[in-house]
């Protein structure tokens, strides 16, 4: 790990419950992207950009995930989100992080 960058501390604010399910990712309180999982294709988008970072079409869900995959795909999106807000600092980093996600319904 690069010394000069510490991981930040990653917030998820769920803006979706399902159909699609989508997240605003924040990195120590700077949004950085977003997530969203829709008809079977889950990415992951680096600031306002159209272009995913992270992204599979062979989800077991299709506007949620099955709770075997959620905890999978959210770490492998984060992580590609860890890797372009880094390169976007100019400080590469290693991967990575082993994040947790625990799912709680939208209050939307």
């Amino acid at each position: 790990m690069n010394p000069e960058l510490e991981l930040p501390d990653i917030k998820l604010n769920e803006t979706c419950g399902a159909c699609p399910e989508a997240y605003d990712v924040y990195f120590d309180g700077e949004y950085v992207g977003y997530l969203r999982l829709r008809h079977g294709y889950f990415a992951a988008y680096f600031g306002n950009s159209r272009e995913s970072v992270y992204s599979n079409a062979h989800t077991i869900g299709d506007g949620i995930f099955d709770s075997s995959e959620r905890d999978r795909e959210i770490n492998r999106a984060l992580n590609a989100l860890l890797r372009a807000w880094a390169e976007a600092k100019n400080a590469p980093v290693e991967p990575l992080i082993p994040y947790r996600v625990t799912h709680e319904p939208s209050d939307m």
